[in-house]
Parts: structure tokens; sequence; C-alpha cells
């Protein structure tokens, strides 16, 4: 597969599975009662912000490695790109024990633990072709 072919795979995987995430987590959302969605907000704010911010600095590193030395930058970019997917699935693994803790319904937690491996799945792909992409634009 061309570099240019991954990366728009990449693009559309990335744009799909944020935009699925998005539906299935307002609908789910929308079945809890008042006060659970309350819990959820009042619990999850370090997580957000976690989920948030460390991937940010890490492709910022690997921004900063590629323009400092532009030919380990396709090394760079795949090792960014998992240790982002590393954080991401420590982040879903650690909502998902937060949720079991707050006595939440038993059917938004199955929702949300599918709706979760379902993202996982889209995020690895995504990244994969962007990964790949890379590494054969740059290689």
């Amino acid at each position: 597969m061309k570099s240019d072919i991954s990366l728009i795979v990449g693009v559309v995987v990335l744009f799909a599975t944020i935009a699925l995430n998005r539906f299935f987590t307002e609908r789910n959302y929308g079945s809890l009662a008042q006060e659970d969605k309350l819990k959820l907000t009042d619990a999850f704010s370090r997580h957000r912000s976690f989920a948030t911010y460390v991937p940010i600095g890490i492709m910022l590193a690997v921004i900063a490695i590629g323009y400092m030395n532009p030919p380990s930058f396709f090394i760079a970019f795949p090792i960014g790109v998992v240790l982002v997917l590393l954080v991401s699935f420590a982040v879903q693994v650690a909502i998902c024990r937060r949720l079991t803790e707050l006595s939440l319904p038993v059917e938004y937690v199955a929702r949300h633990k599918v709706q979760s491996t379902l993202v996982q799945i889209g995020n690895v792909v995504a990244l994969s072709m962007f990964a790949y992409g890379i590494f054969v634009g740059f290689g």
C-alpha cells in the first residue's frame, strides 16, 4: 500500500471512530438518571485531562524530535503512536474500573465496555495506518 493511501485510510478510520464514539457515548449517557450523570461528571475530570494532555505531549515530543533530527522522525513517529495507544488503553482500563466503583447501572457499564473496545480497535487501525504511511513515506 502506498503511503498516501495509508494516511487517507487512517484519517477516514479515525474520523469514523470519533463520530461513532460520540454517537454511542451520547446514546448511552442519555439512558442514565440525573444523579448518575452527576457521578460521571465528577468522577472523570482527571481521566479526561490525562487522556487529552499526555498524548498531545507525546506527539509534540515526536514533532520536536523530527524537527531537530529529521531522519529520526520515521522511527520516532511509530514509537509515539505506540505510546499514545498505551496511554489510551491505560485510561480505558482505569475508566472501566472506576465505572464499576460508581454503582452505575450494569447495562450502562456493559455498553461502555463494548464501546471502549470498538474505539480502541478503531484507534489501533487509524494510528497504525498513520504510522505505516509515515514510515513508508519518510523511511
